[in-house]
Protein backbone atom coordinates (compact mmCIF):
# COMPACT_ATOMS: atom_id res chain seq x y z
CA UNK A 1 0.00 0.00 0.00
CA UNK A 2 3.19 2.46 0.52
CA UNK A 3 4.07 1.59 -2.84
CA UNK A 4 1.10 1.95 -4.14
CA UNK A 5 0.59 5.39 -2.59
CA UNK A 6 3.77 6.51 -3.59
CA UNK A 7 2.74 5.76 -6.77
CA UNK A 8 -0.01 7.93 -6.65
CA UNK A 9 1.81 10.61 -4.93
CA UNK A 10 4.28 10.75 -7.87
CA UNK A 11 2.20 10.54 -10.91
CA UNK A 12 -0.85 12.43 -9.71
CA UNK A 13 -0.40 15.05 -7.44
CA UNK A 14 3.54 16.02 -8.02
CA UNK A 15 3.64 15.69 -11.98
CA UNK A 16 0.09 15.03 -13.04
CA UNK A 17 1.09 12.46 -15.53
CA UNK A 18 -2.29 10.90 -15.76
CA UNK A 19 -1.62 8.69 -18.60
CA UNK A 20 1.13 7.18 -17.32
CA UNK A 21 -0.91 6.64 -13.94
CA UNK A 22 -3.78 5.32 -16.14
CA UNK A 23 -1.33 2.67 -17.86
CA UNK A 24 0.11 1.42 -14.25
CA UNK A 25 -3.18 0.89 -12.51
CA UNK A 26 -4.09 -1.43 -15.94
CA UNK A 27 -1.03 -3.15 -15.52
CA UNK A 28 -1.69 -3.78 -11.48
CA UNK A 29 -5.23 -4.82 -12.34
CA UNK A 30 -4.32 -7.42 -15.12
CA UNK A 31 -1.32 -9.23 -12.03
CA UNK A 32 -3.64 -11.39 -9.95
CA UNK A 33 -1.45 -11.82 -7.73
CA UNK A 34 -1.86 -8.54 -6.03
CA UNK A 35 -3.91 -7.33 -3.10
CA UNK A 36 -7.73 -6.51 -4.24
CA UNK A 37 -8.05 -4.80 -0.98
CA UNK A 38 -4.86 -2.30 -1.84
CA UNK A 39 -5.73 -1.81 -5.13
CA UNK A 40 -9.25 -1.04 -4.62
CA UNK A 41 -7.80 1.56 -2.35
CA UNK A 42 -5.52 2.99 -4.89
CA UNK A 43 -8.05 3.66 -6.92
CA UNK A 44 -10.00 5.28 -5.00
CA UNK A 45 -7.10 7.78 -4.36
CA UNK A 46 -7.10 8.11 -8.08
CA UNK A 47 -10.71 8.59 -8.64
CA UNK A 48 -10.49 11.34 -5.73
CA UNK A 49 -7.74 13.53 -7.02
CA UNK A 50 -7.98 13.46 -10.97
CA UNK A 51 -10.51 15.84 -12.20
CA UNK A 52 -10.19 15.45 -15.78
CA UNK A 53 -12.81 14.24 -17.57
CA UNK A 54 -10.91 13.00 -20.27
CA UNK A 55 -8.70 10.53 -18.16
CA UNK A 56 -11.92 9.52 -16.00
CA UNK A 57 -13.66 8.70 -19.05
CA UNK A 58 -10.97 6.21 -19.89
CA UNK A 59 -10.82 4.38 -16.23
CA UNK A 60 -14.26 3.18 -16.88
CA UNK A 61 -13.08 0.51 -19.63
CA UNK A 62 -10.36 -0.59 -17.21
CA UNK A 63 -12.76 -0.69 -14.00
CA UNK A 64 -15.85 -2.12 -16.19
CA UNK A 65 -16.30 -5.91 -15.01
CA UNK A 66 -14.28 -6.16 -12.35
CA UNK A 67 -16.66 -7.41 -8.96
CA UNK A 68 -14.27 -5.89 -6.42
CA UNK A 69 -13.79 -2.60 -8.21
CA UNK A 70 -17.46 -2.43 -8.87
CA UNK A 71 -17.58 0.40 -5.36
CA UNK A 72 -14.97 2.45 -7.13
CA UNK A 73 -17.11 1.89 -10.75
CA UNK A 74 -20.02 3.33 -8.93
CA UNK A 75 -17.92 6.28 -7.72
CA UNK A 76 -16.59 6.25 -11.10
CA UNK A 77 -19.59 7.06 -12.97
CA UNK A 78 -20.86 9.01 -9.94
CA UNK A 79 -18.00 11.38 -10.46
CA UNK A 80 -18.22 12.15 -14.19
CA UNK A 81 -22.16 12.21 -14.11
CA UNK A 82 -21.59 15.17 -11.82
CA UNK A 83 -19.26 16.76 -14.55
CA UNK A 84 -21.19 16.98 -17.48
CA UNK A 85 -23.68 17.94 -15.18
CA UNK A 86 -21.66 21.12 -14.11
CA UNK A 87 -20.88 21.63 -18.20
CA UNK A 88 -24.94 21.44 -18.60
CA UNK A 89 -24.42 18.56 -21.11
CA UNK A 90 -27.42 16.64 -19.65
CA UNK A 91 -27.61 14.11 -22.40
CA UNK A 92 -24.64 12.70 -21.94
CA UNK A 93 -24.57 12.73 -17.77
CA UNK A 94 -27.80 10.34 -18.83
CA UNK A 95 -26.12 7.79 -21.04
CA UNK A 96 -23.08 7.91 -18.77
CA UNK A 97 -25.48 6.75 -15.17
CA UNK A 98 -28.59 4.83 -17.24
CA UNK A 99 -26.17 2.72 -17.57
CA UNK A 100 -25.08 1.67 -13.89
CA UNK A 101 -27.04 -1.42 -12.45
CA UNK A 102 -26.73 -0.71 -8.99
CA UNK A 103 -28.93 -4.23 -8.56
CA UNK A 104 -26.22 -5.81 -9.40
CA UNK A 105 -24.02 -4.11 -6.69
CA UNK A 106 -23.66 -5.94 -3.62
CA UNK A 107 -20.91 -3.87 -1.70
CA UNK A 108 -22.50 -0.12 -2.44
CA UNK A 109 -23.40 1.77 1.18
CA UNK A 110 -27.56 2.81 0.89
CA UNK A 111 -26.53 6.51 0.82
CA UNK A 112 -24.54 6.27 -2.01
CA UNK A 113 -27.22 4.10 -3.62
CA UNK A 114 -29.68 6.20 -2.95
CA UNK A 115 -28.08 9.87 -3.85
CA UNK A 116 -27.02 7.80 -7.59
CA UNK A 117 -30.72 7.05 -7.96
CA UNK A 118 -32.28 10.45 -7.17
CA UNK A 119 -29.78 11.58 -9.94
CA UNK A 120 -30.86 9.01 -12.21
CA UNK A 121 -34.99 10.54 -11.83
CA UNK A 122 -33.70 14.05 -11.48
CA UNK A 123 -32.23 13.52 -15.08
CA UNK A 124 -34.52 11.38 -16.38
CA UNK A 125 -37.29 14.51 -15.26
CA UNK A 126 -34.69 16.92 -16.75
CA UNK A 127 -35.20 15.29 -20.12
CA UNK A 128 -38.84 14.63 -20.57
CA UNK A 129 -37.89 10.21 -19.86
CA UNK A 130 -40.63 10.18 -17.33
CA UNK A 131 -41.63 6.50 -18.20
CA UNK A 132 -37.61 6.11 -16.77
CA UNK A 133 -37.92 8.03 -13.82
CA UNK A 134 -40.79 5.46 -13.09
CA UNK A 135 -38.56 2.40 -13.51
CA UNK A 136 -35.70 4.27 -11.57
CA UNK A 137 -38.43 4.91 -8.78
CA UNK A 138 -39.29 0.94 -8.55
CA UNK A 139 -35.70 0.32 -7.48
CA UNK A 140 -36.24 2.87 -3.97
CA UNK A 141 -38.96 1.01 -1.41
CA UNK A 142 -39.64 3.15 0.88
CA UNK A 143 -41.27 1.68 3.60
CA UNK A 144 -37.30 -0.38 3.58
CA UNK A 145 -35.53 2.44 3.12
CA UNK A 146 -37.45 5.67 4.82
CA UNK A 147 -37.44 4.21 8.04
CA UNK A 148 -33.46 4.90 9.02
CA UNK A 149 -33.52 8.42 10.23
CA UNK A 150 -31.04 9.79 8.27
CA UNK A 151 -31.84 8.57 4.70
CA UNK A 152 -35.22 9.64 5.38
CA UNK A 153 -34.39 13.38 6.33
CA UNK A 154 -31.68 13.09 3.53
CA UNK A 155 -33.79 11.38 0.39
CA UNK A 156 -37.34 10.90 1.22
CA UNK A 157 -38.71 14.80 0.31
CA UNK A 158 -36.60 14.37 -3.08
CA UNK A 159 -37.81 11.38 -4.17
CA UNK A 160 -41.52 12.21 -3.73
CA UNK A 161 -40.99 15.38 -5.47
CA UNK A 162 -39.84 13.97 -8.42
CA UNK A 163 -42.70 11.25 -8.71
CA UNK A 164 -45.27 13.95 -8.59
CA UNK A 165 -43.34 16.30 -11.47
CA UNK A 166 -43.80 12.62 -13.22
CA UNK A 167 -47.42 12.48 -12.00
CA UNK A 168 -48.25 16.10 -12.53
CA UNK A 169 -47.41 15.80 -16.82
CA UNK A 170 -49.55 12.52 -17.10
CA UNK A 171 -52.35 14.73 -15.15
CA UNK A 172 -52.67 11.27 -12.56
CA UNK A 173 -54.40 13.97 -9.84
CA UNK A 174 -54.54 10.60 -7.32
CA UNK A 175 -50.95 9.92 -7.51
CA UNK A 176 -49.78 13.58 -6.80
CA UNK A 177 -52.84 13.77 -3.89
CA UNK A 178 -51.57 10.40 -2.09
CA UNK A 179 -47.89 11.37 -2.80
CA UNK A 180 -48.25 14.58 -1.31
CA UNK A 181 -50.22 12.72 1.65
CA UNK A 182 -46.44 11.42 2.37
CA UNK A 183 -44.95 14.51 2.80
CA UNK A 184 -47.21 15.67 5.31
CA UNK A 185 -47.14 15.22 9.46
CA UNK A 186 -49.15 11.85 10.43
CA UNK A 187 -51.54 11.49 13.39
CA UNK A 188 -48.42 9.29 15.06
CA UNK A 189 -46.00 11.43 17.25
CA UNK A 190 -43.27 8.93 15.88
CA UNK A 191 -44.93 10.37 11.73
CA UNK A 192 -44.17 13.79 12.55
CA UNK A 193 -42.23 15.51 10.11
CA UNK A 194 -39.70 18.06 10.25
CA UNK A 195 -41.70 21.00 8.69
CA UNK A 196 -44.94 22.27 7.39
CA UNK A 197 -44.96 23.51 3.99
CA UNK A 198 -48.12 25.20 3.42
CA UNK A 199 -48.58 23.99 -0.56
CA UNK A 200 -47.97 20.61 0.10
CA UNK A 201 -50.75 20.41 2.09
CA UNK A 202 -53.34 22.87 -0.29
CA UNK A 203 -51.49 21.10 -3.08
CA UNK A 204 -53.04 17.30 -1.70
CA UNK A 205 -56.05 18.31 -0.91
CA UNK A 206 -57.09 19.61 -4.37
CA UNK A 207 -55.73 17.16 -5.87
CA UNK A 208 -57.61 14.20 -3.75
CA UNK A 209 -60.73 16.08 -4.78
CA UNK A 210 -60.56 16.34 -8.02
CA UNK A 211 -59.34 13.22 -8.65
CA UNK A 212 -61.94 10.18 -9.41
CA UNK A 213 -64.24 9.60 -6.51
CA UNK A 214 -64.16 6.60 -4.73
CA UNK A 215 -64.66 5.96 -1.14
CA UNK A 216 -62.14 3.12 -0.56
CA UNK A 217 -59.51 5.96 -2.19
CA UNK A 218 -59.52 9.97 -2.18
CA UNK A 219 -62.37 10.62 -0.31
CA UNK A 220 -60.70 7.87 2.10
CA UNK A 221 -57.40 9.78 2.42
CA UNK A 222 -59.49 13.38 2.36
CA UNK A 223 -61.32 12.18 5.46
CA UNK A 224 -58.07 11.01 7.47
CA UNK A 225 -57.03 14.21 6.72
CA UNK A 226 -60.05 16.45 8.13
CA UNK A 227 -59.66 14.40 11.20
CA UNK A 228 -56.30 13.89 11.96
CA UNK A 229 -54.07 16.87 9.91
CA UNK A 230 -54.05 19.57 12.69
CA UNK A 231 -51.93 21.86 10.13
CA UNK A 232 -55.47 22.50 8.45
CA UNK A 233 -56.74 24.68 11.18
CA UNK A 234 -53.96 27.06 9.56
CA UNK A 235 -55.70 27.48 6.60
CA UNK A 236 -59.24 28.16 7.66
CA UNK A 237 -60.10 28.70 3.62
CA UNK A 238 -59.21 25.06 2.81
CA UNK A 239 -60.58 23.64 6.03
CA UNK A 240 -64.04 25.33 5.41
CA UNK A 241 -63.18 23.83 1.73
CA UNK A 242 -62.66 20.22 2.87
CA UNK A 243 -65.43 20.10 5.33
CA UNK A 244 -68.25 21.47 2.88
CA UNK A 245 -66.80 18.92 0.52
CA UNK A 246 -67.07 16.00 2.85
CA UNK A 247 -70.33 17.15 4.49
CA UNK A 248 -74.02 16.32 2.90
CA UNK A 249 -74.63 20.28 1.69
CA UNK A 250 -74.54 21.41 -1.86
CA UNK A 251 -71.46 23.83 -2.45
CA UNK A 252 -73.27 26.44 -5.15
CA UNK A 253 -70.71 29.23 -5.80
CA UNK A 254 -71.39 32.05 -7.95
CA UNK A 255 -68.25 31.57 -9.51
CA UNK A 256 -66.24 28.54 -9.32
CA UNK A 257 -63.27 30.12 -9.20
CA UNK A 258 -64.27 31.33 -5.60
CA UNK A 259 -63.29 27.93 -4.27
CA UNK A 260 -60.17 27.69 -5.60
CA UNK A 261 -56.91 27.96 -3.80
CA UNK A 262 -54.00 27.57 -5.47
CA UNK A 263 -51.03 25.54 -4.87
CA UNK A 264 -47.50 25.06 -5.66
CA UNK A 265 -48.72 22.61 -8.57
CA UNK A 266 -52.74 22.71 -8.15
CA UNK A 267 -54.42 25.98 -10.07
CA UNK A 268 -51.33 27.22 -11.10
CA UNK A 269 -49.60 26.00 -15.15
CA UNK A 270 -52.87 24.35 -15.41
CA UNK A 271 -55.13 26.43 -14.17
CA UNK A 272 -58.14 26.27 -16.87
CA UNK A 273 -57.88 22.32 -16.70
CA UNK A 274 -57.93 22.14 -12.97
CA UNK A 275 -60.81 24.11 -12.69
CA UNK A 276 -62.65 22.66 -15.14
CA UNK A 277 -62.01 19.60 -13.34
CA UNK A 278 -63.19 21.18 -9.81
CA UNK A 279 -66.19 22.10 -11.55
CA UNK A 280 -66.93 18.63 -12.74
CA UNK A 281 -66.33 17.45 -9.19
CA UNK A 282 -68.69 19.90 -7.48
CA UNK A 283 -71.40 19.05 -9.98
CA UNK A 284 -70.94 15.36 -8.81
CA UNK A 285 -70.89 16.30 -5.24
CA UNK A 286 -74.05 17.64 -5.59
CA UNK A 287 -75.57 15.45 -7.23
CA UNK A 288 -74.66 12.74 -4.54
CA UNK A 289 -76.39 15.16 -2.28
CA UNK A 290 -79.19 15.40 -3.59
CA UNK A 291 -79.80 11.71 -4.57
CA UNK A 292 -79.60 11.34 -0.66
CA UNK A 293 -83.13 13.72 -0.36
CA UNK A 294 -84.87 13.01 -3.69
CA UNK A 295 -86.59 9.93 -4.93
CA UNK A 296 -87.26 12.03 -8.39
CA UNK A 297 -86.22 15.33 -9.63
CA UNK A 298 -86.99 16.90 -13.07
CA UNK A 299 -84.00 17.33 -15.29
CA UNK A 300 -84.79 21.30 -15.28
CA UNK A 301 -85.51 21.24 -12.01
CA UNK A 302 -81.67 19.67 -11.26
CA UNK A 303 -80.02 22.10 -13.08
CA UNK A 304 -81.37 24.75 -11.01
CA UNK A 305 -80.27 23.02 -7.88
CA UNK A 306 -76.74 22.13 -9.53
CA UNK A 307 -76.92 26.22 -10.55
CA UNK A 308 -75.56 25.23 -13.96
CA UNK A 309 -76.77 25.68 -17.29
CA UNK A 310 -78.22 23.45 -19.90
CA UNK A 311 -76.18 24.73 -22.67
CA UNK A 312 -72.72 24.77 -20.92
CA UNK A 313 -72.87 21.58 -19.10
CA UNK A 314 -73.71 17.93 -20.55
CA UNK A 315 -75.59 16.94 -17.37
CA UNK A 316 -76.67 13.55 -18.93
CA UNK A 317 -73.56 12.80 -19.82
CA UNK A 318 -72.08 13.56 -15.93
CA UNK A 319 -75.06 11.55 -14.42
CA UNK A 320 -74.15 8.35 -17.04
CA UNK A 321 -70.99 8.07 -15.93
CA UNK A 322 -71.84 9.01 -12.35
CA UNK A 323 -74.45 5.72 -12.70
CA UNK A 324 -71.98 3.26 -14.19
CA UNK A 325 -69.05 4.53 -11.41
CA UNK A 326 -71.60 3.51 -8.70
CA UNK A 327 -71.68 6.93 -7.29
CA UNK A 328 -75.09 7.00 -7.54
CA UNK A 329 -78.06 4.56 -8.02
CA UNK A 330 -80.66 5.65 -10.34
CA UNK A 331 -82.32 5.78 -13.78
CA UNK A 332 -82.85 8.76 -16.44
CA UNK A 333 -86.46 9.11 -18.34
CA UNK A 334 -85.99 10.38 -20.93
CA UNK A 335 -89.51 11.08 -22.53
CA UNK A 336 -90.61 13.01 -19.33
CA UNK A 337 -87.12 14.84 -18.45
CA UNK A 338 -86.79 12.85 -14.88
CA UNK A 339 -84.23 11.32 -12.88
CA UNK A 340 -85.41 8.54 -10.85
CA UNK A 341 -83.56 7.17 -7.90
CA UNK A 342 -83.69 4.07 -7.01
CA UNK A 343 -82.31 1.90 -3.49
CA UNK A 344 -78.88 0.11 -4.44
CA UNK A 345 -79.84 -3.10 -4.46
CA UNK A 346 -76.55 -4.56 -2.80
CA UNK A 347 -77.69 -2.76 0.29
CA UNK A 348 -76.47 -5.20 3.45
CA UNK A 349 -75.71 -7.57 1.01
CA UNK A 350 -71.98 -8.67 -0.90
CA UNK A 351 -71.06 -5.29 -1.92
CA UNK A 352 -71.81 -4.49 2.30
CA UNK A 353 -70.10 -7.56 3.46
CA UNK A 354 -66.75 -6.36 0.90
CA UNK A 355 -66.60 -3.44 2.24
CA UNK A 356 -66.57 -4.23 5.64
CA UNK A 357 -63.95 -6.72 5.11
CA UNK A 358 -61.99 -3.99 3.33
CA UNK A 359 -62.25 -1.38 6.58
CA UNK A 360 -60.95 -4.27 8.50
CA UNK A 361 -57.99 -5.35 6.65
CA UNK A 362 -57.48 -1.75 6.33
CA UNK A 363 -57.48 -1.67 10.28
CA UNK A 364 -55.33 -4.93 10.66
CA UNK A 365 -52.39 -3.35 8.40
CA UNK A 366 -52.53 0.21 10.29
CA UNK A 367 -52.02 -1.88 13.71
CA UNK A 368 -49.20 -4.18 11.93
CA UNK A 369 -47.38 -0.62 10.90
CA UNK A 370 -47.62 0.58 14.38
CA UNK A 371 -46.44 -3.13 15.84
CA UNK A 372 -43.25 -3.00 13.18
CA UNK A 373 -42.49 0.31 14.71
CA UNK A 374 -42.65 -0.73 18.33
CA UNK A 375 -40.45 -3.65 17.44
CA UNK A 376 -37.81 -1.69 15.96
CA UNK A 377 -37.63 0.67 18.25
CA UNK A 378 -37.37 -2.10 21.01
CA UNK A 379 -34.20 -3.19 18.68
CA UNK A 380 -32.61 -0.14 18.38
CA UNK A 381 -33.03 0.31 22.20
CA UNK A 382 -31.31 -3.12 23.12
CA UNK A 383 -28.56 -2.31 20.26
Amino acid sequence: MQVLTAIHSLLSIKSENHLKLLNTLEILIKKHGQFKENISTFVGLIIDSVNNLDILTKMILILDNKIYLELNYCKLINKITEAYIEKGDLQKAYDVISKLDLENVNTIDLDLKLSILIKQMKLCNKLGKYEDTIIFSKKIIPKQIFKFKDLKSKFERQYYLLLIEVYNESDDYYLIGTTLKNLLPGKDESDKKESFEESELIDCVNFLMISNYDTHLNMHLLKDLQQNNKDLNKLPNLKKLLDTYLSNDLITPTDIKELVISGNYSFNKKFDTHVKQLNLKIIEHNIRCISIYYDNIHLDRLSVLLNIKASDVNLESILMDMINGAQIFAKINRPLGMLNFVANSNEGGSDNLLEQWSDNVELLLSQLDVIDHLITKEQITYN
